[in-house]
């Protein structure tokens, strides 16, 4: 959801009269980069940040290998473009793979 989604959102909360409660009963969950938290907060006061923490190199191989690539050189340049990031570590195997490279395995 871009910035401009949820101030559409947070405005038709303030000009319907109702709260956001009663307009969503649903949770909303906000990906973003760390320099993004403060305007998403300032839209939505009661929000909560939570950080992830960077994966080890361990469990990414383990990830990658799942993935079905287990040439060593493949394998470590993911791990080596991730750097420590689960959702890049797949999204570059699933190129890999979806390119057929001889070399992933």
């Amino acid at each position: 959801m871009t910035l401009g989604v949820m101030r559409r959102c947070c405005n038709a909360c303030c000009t319907s009269g109702k709260t956001e409660a009663e307009l969503f009963s649903y949770r909303l969950v906000a990906i973003c980069w760390p320099d993004e938290v403060e305007p998403i907060q300032a839209l939505w006061p009661a929000a909560r940040a939570c950080a992830l923490e960077l994966v080890e190199r361990g469990p990414m191989d383990d990830l990658v290998q799942a993935m079905g690539i287990s040439g060593q050189l493949a394998r470590s340049e993911i791990l080596n473009q991730a750097e420590g990031r689960p959702g890049w570590a797949v999204a570059l195997g699933d190129l890999l793979l979806r390119a057929g490279n001889p070399d992933r395995s």
